[in-house]
């Protein structure tokens, strides 16, 4: 019995040890990635873009097309739903999440053409670049970097084909929300 304990007691230390490990490599990918993300330049992002279109065709045989934006969304989406793959595609040995930064170029291209969104400097606070989707005269800003990231460490599988389904519509979403909000005309 004293035996049995003392290999259950082991496996359950080994078993912390190795989920802690796992927290603490996710947050330093994760932060490395960060660091990537700012010191993209504007003029990087077409390269960036390209690269993705180029390592999903040679990597995974699929087709991402700018001028075809429900299969390229859905090309994007089913792969970072899988993003094991995706890492070691684009992986470089300064940086093993190195894919965020062509998928986030790429997501970011496919809207800036599709919702007429334009990129520019983001705030200080989060680095790197926005993309700035026209609503009502005002922008609603959108974060195509991060929002891979954040897809990663905790999204669900399809929360990106949302996500780019939502932001090309944000102006008829408005359209929508204001018609609700109209009173009747028998009141």
């Amino acid at each position: 019995m004293f035996w049995l304990a003392i290999v259950l007691g082991g496996a359950a230390a080994l078993f912390v040890v190795v989920m802690v490990a796992g927290v603490l490599h996710m947050r330093h990918s994760v932060r490395t990635a960060e660091a990537a993300i700012e010191a993209v330049g504007r003029d990087e992002i077409p390269g960036l873009r390209d690269e993705c279109v180029r390592v999903f065709r040679e990597a995974f045989g699929e087709t991402l097309d700018l001028d075809d934006f429900e299969a390229s969304a859905q090309v994007l989406s089913g792969r970072l739903d899988q993003s094991e793959s995706l890492k070691k595609a684009f992986a470089r040995d300064d940086c093993y999440w190195h894919f965020v930064l062509p998928v986030g170029a790429f997501l970011g291209e496919l809207l800036r053409v599709h919702a007429n969104g334009s990129w520019r400097e983001a705030p200080e606070d989060v680095g790197g670049f926005e993309l700035a989707i026209p609503v009502r005269g005002e922008y609603a800003q959108t974060f195509p970097f991060h929002k891979v990231i954040k897809h990663v460490t905790m999204g669900d599988p399809g929360d990106v084909y949302a996500y780019l389904m939502s932001s090309r519509q944000l102006e008829k979403v408005f359209e929508r929300l204001e018609e609700q909000d109209a009173p009747d005309a028998e009141d």
